[in-house]
């Protein structure tokens, strides 16, 4: 799951990495949803169970890239929908 908001920048880089990657995600752009999990900025990746800022998450994808970590889908994306 990627918090997202149109028009952020590093957003669409998150989201573009996430496609490189070939991880499917939900993306969420819901503003009240956001505020009612405590977020004040974007992006955010849920992922293995934790709320990742724009720098951890990017070290995620990237290590998951590598081969060093193996995504589980069902931590990243709650519906199983491909985004993109």
């Amino acid at each position: 799951m990627i918090l997202y908001s149109t028009g952020c920048p590093l957003c669409k880089t998150l989201e573009m990495k996430l496609n490189q990657a070939g991880v499917s995600y939900t993306k969420i752009d819901d503003v009240d949803e956001m505020e009612k999990l405590g977020f004040q900025s974007v992006p955010v990746l849920y992922a293995k169970g934790k709320y990742m800022n724009f720098h951890d998450a990017t070290q995620f994808i990237n290590a998951m890239m590598k081969g060093l970590v193996l995504p589980e889908e069902e931590n990243l994306n709650e519906d199983q929908h491909q985004a993109g």
